[in-house]
């Protein structure tokens, strides 16, 4: 990896792409320090102390704290991934956007126009619910509401649509994806924090050979994580391809080959979006100042809030693990055919002469390769559920209150290897040597 970064920086496109991502990531964190106006942010970080839950300690998380200091980005990006969620589940049920999305090149760039504008509306609804719920609790102080309502809506709105720009200049001019990259810099802007809170939550009020045994369990189990992330984004398995009617420079035949199909297929698109729509109910009760409220509002609710997955003071609030590990799951099979098409990997093959051994050409080699697209699907949703679920059943059993989570932890390792081999494929472009080449 050290010898990829050198070779990197010293490749002038390269270079400039990282020079541009470095330079905008910079741009948003400064910009996340300027605050509303008219919003008083020590009163808003009071509120937020006494009312802390899963969905507002998330929601800080993916804004990098610009939530909890109420600034022009106090959404962040998250309207965005809400807006991909919804139009990715009408994809599926809507044939003309089915249609959009087949369409190449051109159907792709719609279909972005279609999240942006999605998104946009959500910055908006959103920014309104909270500004109207924040100006009744005494947060925002003006004697017209309107007026009050409406600078907070605007500012909000505009900050979303700020960071949407920046995240399709990040796509356009860096390397990677713009979204999980701002994604990735919000949470690594609040890692210190929550690693120095983690710290004196396993160190507080214990016998220093406790304090020291906490310590070092937290550091082998986090150690474990990123050793088992770092396989799932990572690893492949090699599916053998025979090339028959190829022919190497030398005159022998070049029979075999490799294609390369990832573990996890999905990435970590399937924990955020999962986490997201755990957290809207909270955040939407929260907001709006009703509260869990009681009968079947409250049990919701709190089968919502992950803590109270294995408290095991009620037994129905773990219902909500269920929910969550469905979740999950869903979102890794319905991401597959939008992050993998074995039909489009079959044609290649077919293409460039070559065929699958023991397995006949056309529709057989699609449904074989979309079977092992699905087995390694499986595999990797049981690393996702792994690394996000062990850690909450650890916290919950000793009582160890944190907002470090596994979660946090896949979309920054997922991202910052995705960086990783989007450089090495840049560099093996350009080091390539063809056929004719002297």
């Amino acid at each position: 990896m050290v010898d990829t970064i050198k070779q990197a920086l010293t490749t002038r496109e390269i270079r400039r792409k990282l020079e541009w991502m470095v330079g905008i990531i910079f741009l948003t964190r400064v910009i996340s320090m300027f605050p509303i106006p008219g919003v008083d942010v020590s009163v808003f970080k009071q509120w937020m102390a006494t009312h802390s839950n899963d969905a507002l300690n998330l929601f800080s998380t993916f804004t990098g704290g610009s939530f909890e200091n109420f600034s022009v980005f106090a959404l962040g990006i998250t309207p965005l991934i809400t807006a991909q969620i919804i139009i990715q589940l009408l994809t599926g049920v809507i044939p003309s956007l089915s249609k959009l999305q087949k369409k190449g090149e051109h159907g792709n760039k719609v279909m972005r126009a279609i999240t942006d504008i999605s998104a946009i509306v959500l910055a908006a609804v959103q920014s309104c619910l909270m500004a109207i719920g924040f100006e009744k609790s005494g947060m925002i102080s003006s004697n017209h509401m309107i007026l009050s309502v409406a600078i907070v809506t605007i500012s909000m709105t505009a900050g979303t649509g700020i960071m949407i720009w920046l995240s399709d200049v990040l796509t356009k001019r860096s390397i990677g994806n713009g979204v999980s990259i701002l994604l990735m810099t919000n949470i690594v802007s609040g890692l210190p924090g929550e690693l120095n809170s983690l710290f004196k939550e396993l160190t507080s009020n214990k016998t220093k050979p406790i304090a020291v045994t906490s310590v070092i369990a937290a550091v082998i189990i986090i150690t474990i994580m990123i050793v088992v992330i770092v396989y799932m984004t990572e690893g492949y398995h090699p599916l053998a391809v025979q090339y028959s009617q190829k022919m190497s420079q030398s005159g022998e035949d070049a029979e075999t080959g490799q294609i390369p199909i990832k573990v996890g297929i999905s990435g970590v698109m399937p924990v955020i979006f999962a986490s997201s729509l755990m957290a809207i109910p909270q955040l939407i009760a929260t907001i709006t100042g009703k509260g869990y409220g009681s009968g079947f509002s409250k049990v919701f609710l709190n089968m919502m809030s992950q803590k109270n997955w294995f408290n095991g003071e009620e037994e129905i609030y773990s219902l909500g693990l269920l929910i969550y590990l469905f979740l999950i799951i869903f979102f890794a099979f319905f991401y597959l055919p939008l992050s993998f098409n074995g039909a489009e990997v079959a044609d290649t093959i077919r293409r460039f002469g070559g065929y699958v051994p023991g397995v006949r050409a056309g529709q057989e080699t699609e449904f074989y390769i979309t079977k092992i697209a699905r087995h390694l699907t499986s595999i990797g949703v049981v690393m996702l559920i792994c690394v996000t679920v062990i850690p909450m059943a650890i916290c919950g059993a000793f009582h160890i209150n944190t907002n470090l989570s596994g979660t946090s932890l896949i979309i920054v390792i997922g991202v910052v290897t995705e960086i990783i081999q989007q450089i090495r494929l840049e560099l093996a472009g350009r080091n390539y040597c063809g056929l004719f080449t002297v």
